[in-house]
């Protein structure tokens, strides 16, 4: 799943002195926060400005003498992508609002990586959340002989998740941390009978929760 937004629509940057800028730099305030093969910086081309993404240092630099105004215009076109990649610990509620500096430079005499005043932004993420898709129904005996969970952003990430399942008179009679072992309609004496069971699921992620029915078929 793909997470992607303009991450400042809103900069803006004078030159007191009326040059053209020839390089800006983009990256995040605190290295530790960046993610690789996870957080991207994108930037289309344009107005003689080239983008150059360095992926093991999530820093995105623009190239190209242009004006102050293009500056501007480019910048605000680069678009923020985070990648979820499976079995990857999820964003915690940090990391979902991040600081991004914005550096531009106007002088090629200047020091190597001296760069004018720095400017910040937030990043801020908006989860997409997949729901999850629970079968009502299986038989331990058929061929699919377990309860099928299934989500389009696989269920590694839910490690903590609390699976619990609870008979007519209300006893629990299965219990799960996570989904690694797929339930197979045993309970804590053995196989159970056919027959309409409670359940409840507690992923311990964005609060979300489940609850309802699911039959054994024999």
């Amino acid at each position: 799943m793909n997470r992607e937004a303009r991450f400042t629509t809103l900069f803006d940057a004078r030159d007191a002195d009326g040059d053209d800028i020839i390089t800006a730099e983009i990256g995040f305030t605190s290295p530790q926060q960046y993610r690789e093969e996870e957080d991207f910086f994108l930037f289309d081309n344009m107005l003689g400005i080239v983008g150059s993404f360095n992926e093991s240092l999530g820093i995105l630099t623009l190239t190209g003498k242009a004006s102050v105004q293009d500056y501007v215009t480019a910048i605000r076109s680069v678009r923020y992508n985070h990648i979820v990649v499976e079995g990857a610990e999820p964003l915690n509620e940090e990391d979902q609002n991040r600081k991004v500096y914005i550096k531009l430079k106007d002088s090629p005499a200047a020091e190597p990586g001296a760069f004018g005043g720095t400017k910040e932004r937030i990043v801020g993420l908006v989860s997409t959340f997949q729901e999850l898709n629970i079968a009502n129904a299986f038989t331990p005996t058929g061929a699919v002989p377990f309860w099928n969970i299934y989500s389009p952003n696989g269920l590694t990430r839910y490690k903590d998740a609390l699976i619990r399942v609870y008979n007519k008179r209300g006893t629990l009679v299965y219990e799960a941390k996570g989904f690694g072992t797929p339930w197979n309609g045993d309970g804590l004496n053995g196989a159970l009978p056919a027959d309409s069971y409670f359940y409840t699921i507690d992923l311990k992620y964005d609060k979300k929760k489940y609850k309802g029915v699911v039959t054994i078929l024999r």
